[in-house]
């Protein structure tokens, strides 16, 4: 069984001097003020990848704010009203991931990052250690050579989500940017390459 999910953030982490795709270590707070998650989405699907649950939280903003409204359309008030406490969407998070071998994500290292950083704030190590048990499958880099876009050096580049997408439905994607949504069109991508055999990856 997986876990696919999806997070949005109030920024970016602090990423100076730092490769392309790395991030700094979880337990380095301080880095991410920057990156704390407002709103978490994941699927749980069987080994067919077959959708067996979704759920959707927007995160109640705790000492923070949100400046980057415009990406996912969640502000300050939005949180404050709309948003539950980060225990309660973790807890159901945890009891999901408990259920499930692999994590699926799209540049799985960012939100593994921004995850368990918000983890280690609250000293909720319990889910750091189930989050460690699990294999990790990020469609960015596992589907490069599939969707075979080629950069302005000649190799293959890793495809954004919205290439994944209009790869297999040959449509644009819609509602990008909120966590809920773009978890579903993942989902949908990589159940469509699974369906017709194009990815071969087991659970």
């Amino acid at each position: 069984m997986a876990i696919f999910i999806d997070t949005e953030t109030n920024g970016l982490p602090d990423m100076k001097d730092m490769a392309w795709g790395n991030y700094p270590l979880f337990y380095d707070s301080k880095k991410y003020d920057s990156a704390r998650i407002v709103q978490l989405s994941f699927i749980v699907t069987d080994k067919q990848y077959n959708n067996l649950d979704l759920q959707d939280y927007i995160i109640k903003r705790e000492g923070f704010d949100i400046n980057n409204s415009e990406f996912h359309s969640i502000t300050n008030e939005v949180s404050d009203k709309d948003g539950v406490d980060f225990e309660e969407a973790f807890l159901a998070f945890y009891e999901s991931l408990k259920k499930t071998d692999h994590i699926v994500a799209h540049n799985i290292a960012f939100d593994i990052s921004v995850i368990k950083s918000e983890l280690y704030r609250r000293k909720l190590f319990h889910i750091i250690e189930e989050i460690d048990k699990k294999k990790l499958l990020c469609t960015m880099r596992h589907t490069k050579n599939i969707i075979k876009i080629i950069n302005k050096f000649g190799k293959y580049k890793y495809p954004s989500l919205k290439e994944l997408y209009r790869y297999c439905f040959d449509k644009e994607i819609e509602n990008a940017h909120n966590s809920k949504y773009d978890v579903i069109n993942l989902y949908d991508a990589i159940k469509r390459l699974y369906d017709n055999k194009t990815l071969y990856y087991n659970l």
